[in-house]
């Protein structure tokens, strides 16, 4: 039987202790810029509007099972509210400040609630287009270690799918279908595959169903979510796959009598950077232990700065998520990028590595930032 569905309540319990602080301060600042009896009430409103949607996003991500796609919706006006208690914030502080300089009441007044209006139009459009857009990525790279045999391979990279409220059992198919047109020979789950563990017995049939189709099947290695949501359950349900799990390992794969290897690792919890980056050259490490040296490799994991250590271990690519790209960009480029490596492909010399802006994800609020499914195509150099 599947364990109670209970991810970390601290967090949903922070999550609405902060946004009702956020609409607290919205509230007192739109009472600072209109000034009126009737003001305090509305202020109020936003406290208790925000602290609502935020209350509705989490009981959302526990209850979805139970209800149709018309909920969905009402979850995404929820992240609507959401996101338009982060944004009203500075624009309320700058009428606040225009009305401490006499400007007009009125005005203001109509200022206030127009921004309102739009920040949570903002905030609704992008948690219905970010959950419902998906992008197919075509990455090709060359290399001169890259046997002809294996000229031409393509891999399919489908990272953080989240498999839960807002991407479900109904869209793993569909991405599947995705990398079969596309003539994917294998696929490549780089972490975080599920957030809600009742709906995994399920989610492991379609990956034993879908395993076939691809002539190198599945091959799996660890996020951060699947240690959040119960690692040892999500491990046995995989067990009865024929899905590849590989955890600071590797596999060699033959084509034309040539090797190529996949190595992949654990996901390196640590909240001191230098702990971190220690932990993942040993994971990467024992990753490639065993592999020849000069042998044409791929390297999967979950966590971006892998790329890093597959530079030093020349991996051919290292294909990698977790970021989400940030989920918010301009111009192609993200607008945050606290990751050294944020979102699409890098090269270091004849190396390289990317990172998928995800194919699902916990939060459907996306702006300039699609989610995505990868198809990497591999060309022999020379």
């Amino acid at each position: 039987m599947a364990p109670n569905y209970m991810p970390s309540m601290n967090f949903f319990y922070r999550l609405i202790a902060i946004f009702s602080l956020l609409g607290l301060a919205n509230g007192l600042l739109f009472m600072a810029s209109i000034r009126t009896r009737r003001s305090v009430w509305q202020g109020m409103g936003f406290c208790l509007t925000a602290a609502a949607g935020t209350a509705f996003f989490n009981w959302y991500t526990f209850a979805y099972i139970h209800y149709g796609q018309w909920m969905l919706w009402v979850a995404y006006l929820a992240v609507g509210i959401m996101i338009a208690s982060l944004l009203i914030a500075p624009f309320f502080f700058l009428l606040a400040v225009f009305r401490a300089f006499g400007k007009g009441r009125r005005f203001i007044g109509r200022m206030a609630w127009g921004i309102t209006c739009l920040a949570v139009l903002f905030g609704t459009t992008g948690a219905i287009r970010g959950n419902m857009q998906e992008v197919t990525e075509h990455v090709e790279i060359s290399s001169s270690e890259l046997p002809e045999a294996w000229d031409g391979f393509k891999i399919a990279e489908i990272s953080d799918t989240h498999v839960g409220p807002y991407y479900t059992n109904r869209n793993l198919p569909e991405d599947f279908l995705i990398a079969r047109r596309e003539g994917a020979q294998m696929i490549a789950l780089t972490g975080d595959l599920i957030d809600d563990v009742r709906v995994m017995p399920e989610t492991a049939r379609i990956l034993t169903g879908e395993n076939g189709n691809f002539p190198y099947g599945i091959i799996f290695v660890w996020g951060n979510h699947e240690y959040y949501r119960n690692k040892k359950y999500i491990a046995d349900e995989l067990k009865t796959t024929p899905v590849t799990l590989l955890q600071n390992n590797h596999v060699v794969l033959t084509r034309g009598g040539k090797a190529l290897y996949i190595a992949g690792t654990d996901y390196p919890f640590a909240a001191d950077e230098w702990i971190r980056i220690t932990k993942e050259r040993n994971m990467a490490d024992k990753a490639f232990s065993g592999i020849p040296e000069g042998a044409p490799v791929i390297l999967l994991a979950h966590h971006s700065d892998f790329i890093r250590e597959g530079v030093r271990h020349k991996a051919i690519i290292t294909l990698t998520g977790h970021t989400h790209g940030m989920q918010t960009g301009f111009m192609g480029q993200p607008i945050l990028t606290p990751y050294v490596y944020t979102r699409g492909l890098y090269r270091a010399g004849p190396w390289y590595g990317y990172v998928s802006r995800g194919t699902g994800g916990w939060f459907p609020f996306r702006w300039g930032c699609s989610r995505e499914i990868t198809i990497i195509t591999l060309r022999r150099k020379g």
